[in-house]
């Protein structure tokens, strides 16, 4: 049961800065890579941004929900 603290830490450390990287670098890739279509661009790029931080951000807290036994046993 020690284990839930630091890992609980270490996701919500890891989480954010993931979470905000990740939607201002997405549309801002996007958009300074096709300059002349920025409204497209921008929109896939949230749209990509927002698919890719769901992705990375639902594996890990789904796993930890998911699975508490593993945690309670150690």
């Amino acid at each position: 049961r020690d284990l839930n603290i630091p890992i609980w830490r270490t996701l919500s450390i890891l989480s954010v800065p993931s979470f905000v990287l990740v939607f201002i670098g997405g549309p801002l890739f996007y958009w300074l890579l096709l300059p002349l279509d920025k409204c497209a661009a921008t929109t896939r790029g949230i749209w990509k941004a927002a698919n890719f931080t769901v992705a990375i951000l639902s594996s890990p807290f789904y796993s930890l929900f998911s699975k508490p036994q593993y945690f309670d046993y150690q």
